[in-house]
Formats: structure tokens, sequence, C-alpha cells
């Protein structure tokens, strides 16, 4: 899969506002974060997690583990660690949607956490999301048919494919398994406005 979407410029340069690749502009990806606001009939989430301790009980500590520490350690923090990754309501904070799990272990990272609820999420959803978040499979994870707005790493190359007259530009998401000369293929069937399903190869990505 791969998707048209929105690079900003400064103050949001790190943002970038996604596209299900049947979209066109203006309802497909943001240009700045005012505009986000003016979206018609979506509702404004973010992801986000934190922990917070849990009573000391030995179930607690089985199931959630102490931060950084083994039970049997001596020098262990006197309360165990819950991990909790929500989607909240931006306007009000409230949480929508949640998971809740262990701070030690294999799958107790917030990506793990996260994945569980990117099945559960509406269509009618503006998802606002950290750069820690995002990765390609996570991201295609996340195509529920909300519109995702995720900040991505400063490493992560985004191809040029429309200059955009606030000093942003129009950009694509491609599969890290395309590459070569399939994956410039791709990218310009993206700036010539072609379904970008479609237009990748069979069987990758």
């Amino acid at each position: 899969m791969a998707g048209r979407l929105a690079q900003p410029s400064l103050p949001v340069e790190n943002l970038t506002g996604a596209a299900r690749a049947s979209y066109r502009w203006p309802t497909h990806g943001c240009l700045s974060a005012r505009r986000v606001c003016t979206f018609p009939r979506t509702y404004l989430c973010t992801l986000g997690g934190t922990p917070t301790d849990a009573p000391g009980t030995r179930r607690n500590a089985a199931a959630f583990g102490y931060a950084g520490k083994d039970p049997g350690d001596a020098d262990r923090p006197a309360f165990p660690k819950v991990r909790v990754v929500t989607v909240s309501e931006c306007g009000s904070h409230a949480a929508v949607d949640a998971e809740i799990g262990g701070v030690a272990g294999k799958g107790a990272g917030e990506q793990a956490l996260a994945r569980r609820l990117f099945s559960r999420l509406d269509p009618g959803w503006l998802l606002i999301a950290g750069r820690n978040f995002y990765n390609w499979a996570d991201w295609r994870a996340a195509d529920t048919g909300a519109a995702l707005l995720w900040r991505v790493k400063s490493d992560l190359r985004l191809p040029l494919l429309e200059p955009l007259p606030d000093g942003s530009y129009m950009s694509a998401l491609v599969s890290p398994k395309i590459t070569g000369e399939a994956r410039r293929r791709l990218i310009e069937a993206a700036r010539a406005g072609e379904d970008l399903d479609r237009a990748r190869p069979a069987g990758r990505g």
C-alpha cells in the first residue's frame, strides 16, 4: 500500500498528514496544524502512552512487573508498573479506547499495546501520533479508514511529489520492501496522480 500525504513546513515540520490512495486534496491530508480543525465531521484524537503504579500485590507483580527490575531484586521499586496506551479525544482529553499491559518483558512497549488498538479505529476519526509509533507495518495496520496524522523520524526520506504554496509538499509513503526501479516507478505514478495500490508491484509491500 502507498498513499499521498502532505509534508508540512515549520512549525510542524515533522507532522505528516496521511491519505488513503483514493483521496484527493483537500480531504486526504493537511498542511498545517490549524487546518486539521477544519476537517468536516472528524473526531480529533491522539495516541499516547504512560506508565503508572499498581497496588503492590503478588498478582500485579507477576502480571505487570517492575520498571527496570526483576521482582526478586532487592532494590526494585515499591510498586509494580502498569503501561497504559490510550486513544484520547483532543478537546476533553477523555480516553475513548485503551490497552493496558506490563512494563517488563516481550510486548511491553507502547508500540505493542498500540497495535491492539488499530483494528478498533473508527473511519470518522483523525488520529494524531508521535514519531515513536510510526513504522511501515503499524501504519498499514492503522489504515482502517481513519485519517492518520503521525510524526515521523527525521531520517525517513519522503520524496517530493508536488510543491505547495506554503512551502510544504505532497509526498508518499512506500513500503521499504520496494526498492530500486520498482520504487522509482511507483513514485512517478504518485506524481502522475495514479492509484498507487494498483501501480505497486504485485505481492510486495
